[in-house]
């Protein structure tokens, strides 16, 4: 799932009542962000150019914050 997809879902689940919040969707969310995670750090890893593994370093900052988020949530 692309990242601005799972940016969206969790700011969708930040804004819902807690009692509203299902943790399956949550627990489901944060499987894909740890994914989303691994593939990141290891194209970080492949990675030549500077440019790219700061685009990369960005992302991975980015799904790191989303993944506290989320576990806020359970």
């Amino acid at each position: 799932m692309p990242l601005s997809k799972l940016i969206n879902k969790v700011k969708e689940m930040m804004g819902n009542n807690k009692e509203e919040i299902k943790t399956k969707k949550v627990l489901k969310i944060l499987e894909e962000l740890y994914i989303k995670k691994d593939k990141l750090k290891k194209a970080k890893k492949k990675a030549i150019n500077k440019s790219d593994k700061k685009q990369l370093r960005k992302k991975l900052e980015a799904v790191k914050k989303l993944i506290k988020k989320s576990k806020k949530l359970i």
